[in-house]
């Protein structure tokens, strides 16, 4: 894919320009921080960026919008947004697909989570949640949220799920009903525009929608315990900002690192946060 189709279009259009320039405004006036590089002068708690290194770099399909991204038992499980687009795979780090799953034209793919034997995966304005083989990828039912579905997460027995606010609302599964939720703040700003979800660690790990950051959130508190400048690893796969911009976190329990990657990227990053600065 090598431009942005109009349902992308429709999907930036419908969100606050407002809130667009702010973030934009916010990334500009932070320090960047990464790879173990020198921020310059200190930062104040407020403005601190914790530092990472890049184990691996991989080849990514670049023809993924991608919405979400998982690893377990040495898959990794990909889906893939846009309307007559969306779709989720299952596929060997060599790229090898083994399974693949096409939405209907009309629904756009969101985040994904996999808990067991189960994948589920969200819709964005649908209201539809999948609920899906593992290894198969075909669906086995289907639930419906209360609002639009952005990232989706298990925290131990209950599904995290983010919807483009600063809310993050935790689901029972059986039967499915929200149950609780949190607000993320901290870090003297508001955090808006939540979007992919990871849990690890005991922390929820987020991206932020067209921000070069990923934090990690207190699942009880909602409190950012952690936050990441990536924007020297978003600028090497960006030739159009929001466009192709970072979206994808999947923890590797064996390297203890998270793979991340973003939509239409050629690559896919092994990183390791450090948590100790």
């Amino acid at each position: 894919m090598n431009r942005l189709t109009c349902n992308c279009v429709s999907k930036i259009a419908s969100k606050s320009v407002l809130n667009l320039c702010v973030s934009v405004l916010l990334l500009l006036s932070l320090p960047l921080v990464g790879c173990g590089a020198d921020s310059g002068s200190p930062a104040s708690p407020s403005e601190h960026r914790l530092s990472y290194r890049i184990l691996e770099v991989v080849d990514h399909d670049q023809s993924m919008f991608t919405q979400g991204l998982e690893m377990a038992d040495g898959y990794f499980y990909e889906s893939a947004g846009l309307y007559g687009q969306s779709r989720i795979r299952r596929y060997l780090p060599s790229g090898d697909i083994e399974a693949e799953f096409k939405l209907p034209a009309n629904e756009f793919a969101e985040g994904l989570s996999i808990q067991d034997e189960m994948v589920v995966l969200l819709t964005w304005q649908n209201r539809k949640v999948y609920f899906l083989n593992k290894a198969s990828l075909q669906p086995i039912s289907t639930e419906t949220i209360a609002g639009e579905g952005w990232g989706a997460a298990f925290v131990n027995d209950r599904l995290a799920v983010s919807n483009g606010s600063d809310a993050i609302t935790f689901y029972k599964l059986m039967p499915f009903e929200p149950k609780a939720q949190i607000k993320v703040t901290g870090y003297n700003r508001s955090w808006q525009k939540i979007n992919e979800l990871e849990f690890a660690n005991g922390l929820i790990w987020a991206n932020v929608w067209q921000e070069n950051v990923i934090i990690a959130i207190d699942p009880t508190t909602g409190h950012v315990e952690h936050q990441f400048d990536l924007t020297a690893i978003v600028e090497q796969n960006t030739q159009i900002p929001f466009r192709e911009s970072l979206n994808g976190i999947a923890y590797d329990k064996e390297r203890d690192a998270f793979w991340l990657t973003g939509k239409l990227w050629p690559n896919r990053y092994l990183i390791e946060f450090d948590l100790n600065q």
